[in-house]
């Protein structure tokens, strides 16, 4: 989102943010450049309800959309995306930046890869170019100028729950590429993938699990108390979900 006068900044509380409007224009010289809102309280020049359909003299009218923070604030989830979808060009690429964890009350909604890799998808229209993870030290993704950038792997890919946790805040960064003229969700809405695993090859599935079962280490862990069970599988969870021990992402330098 922008505002038609990029010298005027956004206040929030005791710090401020420049508009985007100077980035694009000045920084990247882009000359077709437009903000979409609800309402043109901040200068926005293409007024709509992102839960409602888009028209269709809209359609593929963009080279770049970009969503800094604005997704997780519309109820209605599909709808923007398709709005999104539509925009732009074949060829032409979806920026978004939206809360992954730890930013609960932010807006209505915080996001998995799992999501944005089923709804990026060709069947859609669609490829996911890249996925990251972004934290923040204190104070927040909000206050901090520090970032640290994971790439994430699609979970259809490593055959698994892709599960990232942190006690501070998590962002994801998504670029999708538009590959075809597909209508978004056409063909369904997006299923997460370890269920269309099941649903589809389940003997594949239960050979997967059965080959990190058993051993001398099960049997072992078999004569513990229950809740001494429980405690030592938490602690191996809490290791492979984090975003130093997670096999499935790669710290970007």
């Amino acid at each position: 989102m922008g505002i038609e006068n990029p010298d005027v900044p956004i206040e929030n509380g005791d710090y401020q943010w420049p508009w985007a409007d100077s980035f694009f224009r000045d920084t990247l010289g882009v000359q077709d450049f437009h903000t979409m809102d609800y309402s043109d309280y901040e200068g926005a020049d293409l007024l709509h309800d992102l839960n409602s359909p888009l028209a269709p003299e809209h359609y593929g009218r963009f080279d770049v959309i970009v969503d800094g923070g604005t997704l997780e604030h519309i109820f209605n989830v599909p709808e923007a995306l398709k709005s999104y979808m539509r925009l732009v060009k074949v060829g032409g690429r979806i920026f978004i930046f939206t809360p992954a964890n730890g930013n609960c009350g932010h807006g209505f909604y915080q996001f998995s890869p799992e999501f944005f890799y089923r709804v990026f998808q060709e069947s859609n229209g669609f490829e996911v170019v890249r996925l990251w993870a972004v934290s923040h030290p204190f104070p927040s993704n909000f206050l901090s100028r520090k970032e640290t950038c994971y790439e994430v792997k699609d979970p259809a890919v490593v055959r698994d729950r892709v599960i990232l946790s942190r006690s501070g805040p998590m962002m994801i960064m998504v670029e999708a590429r538009k590959v075809n003229d597909n209508e978004p969700f056409a063909a369904g809405p997006p299923l997460q993938s370890d269920y269309v695993a099941e649903w589809t090859d389940p003997d594949a599935v239960a050979a997967q699990g059965q080959g990190s079962q058993g051993g001398l280490k099960n049997d072992i862990l078999g004569m513990l108390p229950l809740s001494r069970r429980y405690w030592l599988r938490g602690l191996k969870q809490r290791r492979s979900q984090s975003l130093q021990g997670s096999p499935y992402i790669r710290r970007l330098p």
